[in-house]
């Protein structure tokens, strides 16, 4: 096995909940803009890895007071938040109570339109990609693109 090999099998893992192998893409969207990009091996629990993705927002946004995620970020991960910014909320979507199957959450189809954006690239289709630095970069190059075509 070569060094690439190598480095490409390490970024990238299993999650047997979701029964996935690879890669997992997480972002940060404002309405049309991305504010944090982040993607890592499949592994880890999601609500572990996302402070990856959530830290140093507080810098870069002033002015954040607080941020929508889905169940999957629950547990210590809105404590975190709370303390790392020093007051900003993460909030928590879920289905309103009494409810069975599939349901629209209010704001949660931001993201899925952001990723339904990244799936219109061929090399974003899939992971072509070897490390998930160069995933990432090429996730930051699409949505310049985006930008452009939105505004």
């Amino acid at each position: 096995m070569n060094e690439f090999q190598k480095r490409s099998n390490e970024e990238k893992g299993y999650d047997r909940g979701k029964k996935v192998a690879g890669r997992k893409r997480h972002i940060v969207v404002d309405p049309y803009y991305p504010m944090n990009i982040d993607v890592y091996s499949t592994t880890p629990h999601d609500s572990n890895c996302a402070k990856r993705v959530l830290f140093g927002l507080k810098e870069k946004f002033p002015r954040l007071v607080r941020i929508l995620a889905d169940q999957g970020y629950q547990g210590d991960l809105q404590k975190w938040f709370y303390t790392h910014t020093r007051g900003s909320l993460l909030t928590i979507a879920k289905p309103k109570a009494g409810t069975n199957g599939f349901q629209v959450q209010q704001w949660r189809w931001l993201v899925e339109r952001s990723f339904a954006w990244l799936g219109n690239f061929r090399r974003l289709s899939k992971d072509y990609e070897i490390t998930t630095s160069s995933a990432k970069a090429f996730i930051q190059l699409a949505f310049t693109k985006i930008e452009k075509l939105i505004t």
